[in-house]
């Protein structure tokens, strides 16, 4: 793969919002719930258009995904408050897997903030050594903030920004669960 297009693949786009016709719940669109031209909803597990033969976690993985949805809601509203939120996991070809928690927050209108947002993109990869029995932990965290700021000596004026913070951790288990990976992505999603 060209430099280029290694770099192009870590640009983060600023995340949309699409609705799940199955049950009309809110989700978040991004490369990590896409699959062509569509995107997985991780309330009914189906892609928005729908498509043959889609890319879908296995059972388990799935199992997992319900289970880290209400946990990652809940630290939503604890710091961002009415932000909406979507997590997607995914099998790896190593026998681990990945998972993403995105976040978006619409920015309340005050002190001359026109509008307002901020994204958080958390991308966890999960490596498993069974021959150790030691599970790795990799998270990369993007915000995005964008904010139209409008007062009358400026004027309206754009601020974004972009931070991006790696973190790593691992630990030993003696029997894996999802209760066992779940504690460790959100210790290592709040310490980040």
């Amino acid at each position: 793969m060209s430099l280029p297009w290694q770099i192009l693949r870590r640009v983060e786009q600023p995340l949309e919002v699409l609705t799940d016709e199955k049950n009309g719940l809110p989700y978040i669109k991004s490369e990590y719930n896409r699959d062509g031209d569509s995107y997985r909803s991780p309330h009914s597990n189906e892609y928005y258009p729908p498509i043959d033969k889609p890319l879908l976690p296995s059972p388990a993985l799935r199992e997992m995904e319900q289970k880290a949805m209400p946990l990652f809601r809940e630290y939503v509203y604890l710091y961002y408050e009415s932000a909406l939120h979507s997590t997607y996991f995914w099998d790896k070809e190593d026998g681990g897997f990945a998972c993403a928690i995105l976040i978006k927050k619409e920015v309340d209108q005050s002190k001359g903030v026109k509008r307002g947002t901020w994204d958080s993109i958390n991308v966890v990869d999960v490596t498993i050594d069974k021959s150790k029995q030691r599970v790795n932990y990799r998270i990369t965290t993007t915000a995005m903030l964008s904010f139209v700021i409008e007062n009358e000596t400026a004027g309206e004026v754009t601020l974004a920004g972009t931070y991006t913070k790696q973190r790593e951790d691992s630990d030993q288990y003696k029997e894996l669960n999802d209760e066992f990976h779940l504690a460790n992505i959100g210790k290592l999603l709040e310490e980040t």
